[in-house]
């Protein structure tokens, strides 16, 4: 069996990825077929991370939080995922608005992609949920923190449905 090069990229459509959840959906059902896309997905994330300190000859947790930001939506754009504009609505909560997403719809791989990105940039685990947001369908929204802040997250947006009302501290 040949093995595939870990240094080598292939460029899909987007369609591509919903066709895969599609069919893993079909073959494997709901639940475990977002399990298994969500861990392809922090593997992918995890080897992103890789090969763009390699890029930048330095550590992604060395450069300042602006710069960073700055970069991996860079990163992101070039290998054609769309744009990340990051903002940081509450202390424990981060938030990431895709613009021009390529995985606009409710697509695990992409939460798992995000998710191993930051955990490797933060040295520890950071979970990562796709949020409702005004343009979730075309601009998907991720919150990320603590699995704590996650936990909590979650329980407000049952309540508010909204990421900004839910973020809103009591």
């Amino acid at each position: 069996m040949q093995r595939s090069r870990p240094d080598r990229e292939v460029i899909l459509p987007a369609a591509a990825l919903a066709a895969l959840r599609d069919a893993v959906v079909g073959q494997a059902g709901q639940d475990a077929a977002d399990a298994a896309l969500r861990s392809a997905g922090v593997a992918a994330g995890e080897r992103l991370f890789e090969e763009t300190e390699s890029e930048l000859g330095r550590s992604l947790a060395e450069v300042g939080e602006e710069a960073f930001w700055r970069h991996l939506s860079t990163v992101l754009s070039r290998r054609g995922w769309g744009a990340l504009r990051h903002e940081a609505p509450h202390p424990g909560v981060g938030l990431l608005t895709g613009t021009g997403w390529a995985d606009a719809r409710d697509n695990p791989f992409s939460e798992g992609m995000i998710q191993g990105i930051l955990s490797r940039t933060a040295g520890a685990e950071v979970s990562v949920i796709r949020v409702p947001t005004d343009t979730a369908e075309l601009d998907p929204a991720f919150a990320f923190g603590s699995a704590a802040a996650i936990r909590w997250l979650r329980s407000r947006l049952s309540d508010q449905g909204d990421v900004r009302s839910a973020l809103e501290t009591p």
